[in-house]
């Protein structure tokens, strides 16, 4: 009987987490699904012990509650985890500016591979700037020297290219 009960909530929840998922490929708050580059300065991502732990992106508003300093989904005990991939968190990270090069590319190399997609960066210009997708590849296309072509997307990216 707790099984009946319980298949509507899981498939809920799964619903709930794919469109979570298809928000972060579409550039939008997993929380509240608006545009990331509705709110620039609060772009970022959650963080455990210093590093981030996940591609998604966030508003920091939709996830840190500034009164108390934590979490907004952090439980009595101190422990939160990524609403997306369950991952532990303690924290949330403020996307550098693009002025801010070098931290820019080590923040979306969150890890530590030393390279970054081609579309990662178009996705992460998209999640600051009011530009949209078609725009942000042909920029990062131009500042990367690199050509429209069939397999650019694949292309790795190396951090001194940024």
């Amino acid at each position: 009987m707790v099984k009946e009960n319980s298949e509507p909530m899981d498939e809920a929840t799964k619903v709930v987490d794919q469109a979570r998922e298809a928000a972060v490929e579409k550039v939008v708050c997993p929380i509240c699904f608006e545009a990331l580059s509705d709110l620039p300065n609060q772009v970022g991502a959650l963080t455990f012990e210093g590093r981030r732990v996940e591609t998604a992106l966030y508003h920091r508003e939709c996830v840190w509650n500034p009164k108390t300093q934590r979490l907004i989904f952090e439980s009595e005990t101190g422990r939160a985890v990524s609403p997306l991939t369950r991952k532990q968190v303690d924290n949330f990270k403020l996307m550098p500016s693009l002025t801010e090069s070098n931290e820019w590319v080590q923040f979306l190399d969150w890890n530590g591979s030393g390279e970054l997609d081609v579309q990662k960066v178009c996705l992460a210009v998209v999640a600051l700037l009011p530009v949209d997708d078609a725009y942000a590849r042909k920029l990062v296309l131009q500042v990367l020297h690199l050509e429209e072509s069939e397999g650019v997307e694949s292309h790795a990216v190396s951090q001194p290219e940024v």
